[in-house]
């Protein structure tokens, strides 16, 4: 457990100077556009979002899982060239369809509520050129962690994204919406310049173009699936959008996007990198005493975590979207309690849905995917007229919970692995945790807040009692501190 918690920390701490730079860069976005500004920034980027899904192709999972399952450096290099390849590919594809559609009429931004002013077309040209660069990124990301190269990667991504945040935020502030998509294409371009290097130095070429049949093929066969997933899930996103907007308003939009991403910042900082690296673990050993020793360790590991720092955002969630973005958007948070609890089961999937793909069960992956995506936009459809905004993240939970069913009877029905009951324990008093102090932080009123503040103190003494015990925790403290000094 040691060297898991190890990497997860260090991932970690990358995923935390992501969001406190993400989260600088969203507090003046939030303040230059204002809340129907933010609407259509947001819709803009999922519209090419899911054009760059088509782009990426979904050779995170192929590549990273084909790297960690052989350890010779020549196969390694010709999947990442493959997947290189690949991507440029499609990028031509893609920016001829984009253009023809747009020049055709088949693109219509004005059923956004979107108007092609220069503004918005500058907008448009600047994410074409992000796209194959995103997609370049997201191949070494994936390889690196295929190696198992953490601290080399996150070191790298932190650097590009304090520097990138630095350089960008005064283009922000001066530009506008065309600067806030210039952010996004310049820190993603100083990403691929730091990620490539790092490549370099392991002895390996980033930039390499290569075609072999077999190595594409074989990426192609996850490629395909996630290519699917991605798709349906970031079209299921626009859609949902879409439907807020048209149903309600376009600065309602505003306020979930803003719901969204500051509940998606406790996700990326302390439960996104367990997909990638579960998956890679497991791909290393596929025998079933590895798969369910690893999935045991992850869960002991994250649950708690998860569960603490989802609350702690529940708890100050008012504060929060003052702080971070700006008052004129307390109102989101009442989007808080289900989508914290949503991304707190989803960490429990990614661990017991990770033997699926690393067994090559593609096909089971896909199709439970699939289905959750089909059952939140279906859900949202059919509630939105009765509950409001309010439907899109009753949708949210109610799907990802049908996901976690259907997960867990091929984890334990049919590959008959095994878990520790505690985990089930764990996942259940986090989500009561979650969802208590999300709604009590939503109030916005101070009793509540102590209160909920209250119950996540008595939380974590529970959780210090269960694994190292209360009077353990100065000695420990000393001790840490002490190599600290020496160090």
């Amino acid at each position: 457990m040691t060297k898991i918690l190890g990497h997860l920390m260090q991932l970690a701490g990358l995923q935390l100077v992501l969001a406190v730079t993400g989260l600088v860069r969203n507090k003046i976005i939030a303040m230059r556009l204002g809340v129907e500004g933010v609407g259509q920034f947001t819709i803009l980027f999922d519209l090419f979002t899911t054009i760059g899904v088509v782009v990426m192709f979904g050779l995170a999972v192929g590549l990273s899982r084909n790297v960690a399952a052989t350890g010779d450096h020549e196969e390694r290099q010709k999947n990442l060239a493959n997947a290189n390849f690949i991507i440029w590919a499609l990028t031509i594809a893609a920016t001829i369809v984009v253009v023809l559609g747009f020049q055709l009429d088949y693109i219509s931004l004005e059923r956004f509520q979107l108007q092609l002013t220069p503004t918005i077309l500058a907008s448009v040209v600047l994410l074409l050129v992000s796209l194959p660069l995103k997609a370049l990124e997201g191949n070494y990301i994936a390889f690196l962690t295929g190696i198992m190269d953490i601290k080399g990667m996150t070191s790298g991504r932190s650097v590009a994204v304090i520097a990138g945040t630095v350089l960008t935020v005064p283009i922000v502030w001066y530009f506008g919406f065309v600067g806030a998509i210039s952010q996004y294409l310049v820190l993603t371009l100083l990403l691929v310049v730091l990620l490539g290097h790092r490549c370099y130095k392991l002895g390996y070429r980033p930039w390499a173009i290569r075609w072999h049949r077999p190595t594409a093929y074989g990426l192609a066969f996850f490629g395909i699936a996630s290519l699917t997933n991605s798709f349906f899930r970031d079209f299921s996103n626009l859609g949902i959008r879409t439907a807020l907007i048209n149903q309600v308003s376009l600065a309602e939009n505003g306020l979930y996007s803003q719901a969204l991403l500051l509940t998606a910042q406790v996700k990326t900082i302390v439960l996104s990198s367990v997909a990638s690296y579960s998956l890679a673990a497991i791909s290393k050993d596929q025998s079933r005493e590895n798969i369910s020793h690893t999935a045991n360790q992850l869960l002991k590991a994250v649950l708690p975590i998860g569960a603490l720092a989802g609350a702690a955002l529940g708890v100050f969630s008012v504060p929060a979207l003052i702080i971070l973005a700006d008052s004129s958007f307390t109102s989101a948070a009442h989007y808080f309690p289900l989508l914290l609890a949503a991304d707190f089961v989803q960490v429990f999937i990614w661990v017991i849905g990770a033997p699926l793909l690393a067994l090559k069960m593609v096909r089971a992956w896909l199709v439970l995917d699939l289905i959750q995506w089909g059952a939140r936009w279906a859900l949202v459809v059919f509630l939105l007229p009765i509950l409001g905004p309010q439907a899109i993240v009753t949708a949210w939970f109610a799907a990802t919970l049908l996901h976690l069913c259907s997960n867990a009877y091929f984890y334990f029905g049919h590959l008959k692995f095994s878990l520790n009951k505690e985990h089930l324990v764990h996942l259940l008093a986090g989500l009561v945790l979650i969802l208590v102090c999300s709604y009590l932080g939503a109030t916005g009123l101070w009793q509540y807040i102590i209160l909920a503040g209250l119950l996540w103190l008595g939380y974590l003494f529970w959780i210090i009692q269960i694994r190292i015990g209360v009077t353990q925790v100065p000695g420990l403290v000393k001790g840490f501190l002490k190599k600290r000094a020496n160090a």
